[in-house]
C-alpha cells in the first residue's frame, strides 16, 4: 500500500508532467523542453513518465535554434503536432496542423502519411466523403495505407460502407 509520502510524490510527478504537456501544446517549446528535462532529472526513477518525457523532449529540441530561440515548425513538426492533437481528440487542431504540414511538404515526398492522418481525422469527425478523398490520395501514393486502413480503428465505423469496401478491398467480388 502506498504511503502518504509516495502518493504526494506521484501527485507532484503527474502535476509536473501535465504542466509540461500544456507548454508543449501551446507550442512554447523552450519552456516545455526545460520542464521535461526537469522531470527526467527529478523523477527519473518513474520509468513510464521519464520515458514519455524523453520522447517529448526530443520533439522540443529541433524547435529551438542554437541561440535558444524557438524556430518555426517544419513539415515534420506540424505533422507531429497534428498527431498529438489527433490522439487527444482535438480534431480541428489536428486538421489545421496536418494541412500546415502539407503546405510545407514538397509535392513528391512524404505526403502519403499526412494524407492518411487527415483521412483518419476526418473519419473521427464523421466526414466520410473527406475521409475517403484523403485516404484515396494516401493509397495512390503508397499501397501500404490500404492494409493499414483495413485495421485502423479510426475507420472502423465506416468499414462496411460501400465506398470504403471498394477502396480497401478492390479485388473482392461479392
Amino acid at each position: 500500500m502506498p504511503t502518504d509520502k509516495g502518493l504526494l510524490k506521484k501527485s507532484k510527478v503527474i502535476s509536473s508532467y501535465e504542466k509540461a504537456l500544456i507548454l508543449l501544446h501551446k507550442e512554447n517549446y523552450k519552456e516545455a523542453q526545460s520542464a521535461f528535462q526537469s522531470i527526467i532529472e527529478k523523477y527519473g526513477e518513474e520509468r513510464e513518465v521519464a520515458s514519455r518525457a524523453r520522447v517529448f523532449l526530443k520533439l522540443c529540441k529541433p524547435r529551438i535554434d542554437k541561440q535558444g530561440k524557438q524556430t518555426e515548425l517544419d513539415a515534420q513538426g506540424y505533422y507531429e503536432q497534428g498527431i498529438l492533437h489527433h490522439n487527444r481528440g482535438e480534431w480541428d487542431e489536428a486538421l489545421k496542423a496536418f494541412k500546415d504540414s502539407l503546405e510545407k511538404t514538397g509535392k513528391d515526398s512524404g505526403r502519403d502519411f499526412i494524407y492518411r492522418a487527415v483521412a483518419s481525422t476526418y473519419a473521427r469527425l464523421g466526414d466520410v466523403e473527406q475521409a475517403i478523398t484523403y485516404l484515396t490520395k494516401a493509397i495512390e501514393s503508397n499501397e501500404v495505407h490500404r492494409f493499414q486502413a483495413q485495421h485502423d480503428p479510426d475507420f472502423e465505423p465506416f468499414i462496411s460502407d460501400e465506398p470504403f469496401q471498394t477502396l480497401l478491398w478492390p479485388d473482392r467480388t461479392d
